[in-house]
């Protein structure tokens, strides 16, 4: 807080904190306006000439209206980052049941050989193995990271558009960067692992958060800081040259298309109905098993 007085021999402008003495100063300085201060622990005070108080004011105006909005209070903003929901609970652990039920049965070579992704039986017509493989993974480790990441990324999805569209968009993604995938390679290359669906929710993320940070006028010119940051999540948990790098850059690439795509209805007020979850999370589960329906017959 600032304050102004005249005496006979003095204008004063007295402040409250150490902070806004400092800033005082520092103008005061700048501007080559001749002063003497008390900087106390009761009375922080600066002593101008009487000839300087219509410039002094005019100048500290100038300065208080140009930073009233700075330091921007981001700590304070209401950006919640992470949508829990136990659908994606319950998912994630349908995966890891499937995963028990065909590392146990008699047939798994079978399960495999006819629903992981192999790039030319893909593009020879095998469509269905673009969702297939997402469901399949090589050993309890390879499950539970994907596991921990599908909770985590697509609680953040849940955040923009909801339970159950969420993970419908994240596998129309996963789909379309395995797609890609299997373009890349045509022929000779097999994966399985849902590790390409956790990188598609990372892109759909990022898009919906280059939205919001346009729409926040503290965050002016630093749109590109969400995509930049779900680019670095996919150069710190996606370039291990053990996995499969081209599926997870497809995979967020995607997201990051799909997110795009789906932008003008991300806002829409029926988005958010039940009904629309419902019927969006009863399509996944549909789309899941027809390609599994396909592949075994």
């Amino acid at each position: 807080m600032i304050d102004f007085s005249t005496s006979d021999e003095f204008f004063t402008v007295q402040v409250s904190s150490n902070r806004e003495f400092k800033e005082i100063e520092l103008l005061l300085l700048s501007r080559a306006i001749p002063f003497s201060s008390k900087n106390g622990y009761w009375q922080k005070i600066f002593y101008i000439p009487l000839h300087q108080e219509d410039y002094t004011k005019q100048e500290i105006s100038i300065y208080l209206e140009e930073n009233e909005d700075w330091p921007p209070m981001i700590s304070k903003q209401k950006i919640q980052v992470f949508g829990f929901s136990w659908i994606n609970v319950w998912l994630s652990i349908a995966l890891g049941g499937f995963h028990w039920f065909t590392t146990r049965i008699d047939l798994r070579s079978i399960w495999l050989a006819q629903g992981r992704f192999t790039a030319d039986k893909i593009l020879n017509g095998d469509w269905w193995r673009l969702a297939t493989s997402l469901t399949l993974h090589v050993d309890d480790a390879h499950l539970l990271s994907n596991m921990v990441g599908l909770i985590v990324f697509a609680g953040g999805v849940n955040t923009f558009v909801g339970m159950g569209v969420s993970w419908l968009l994240i596998l129309i993604a996963a789909a379309l960067g395995n797609l890609l995938n299997a373009v890349f390679y045509q022929v000779g290359h097999d994966a399985i692992g849902a590790s390409t669906a956790v990188f598609a929710a990372v892109g759909i993320i990022s898009i919906f958060g280059i939205r919001n940070y346009y729409h926040k006028r503290q965050f002016k010119g630093r749109y590109l800081v969400p995509f930049m940051a779900g680019f670095g999540l996919f150069a710190m948990l996606g370039t291990n040259p053990q996995t499969d790098v081209t599926a997870h850059l497809f995979g967020f690439l995607s997201g990051a298309t799909v997110g795009i795509l789906f932008l003008p209805f991300s806002n829409h007020r029926y988005l958010r109905s039940h009904t629309i979850q419902l019927v969006s999370l009863i399509i996944f589960c549909l789309g899941i098993y027809t390609c599994w329906n396909l592949a075994l017959k």
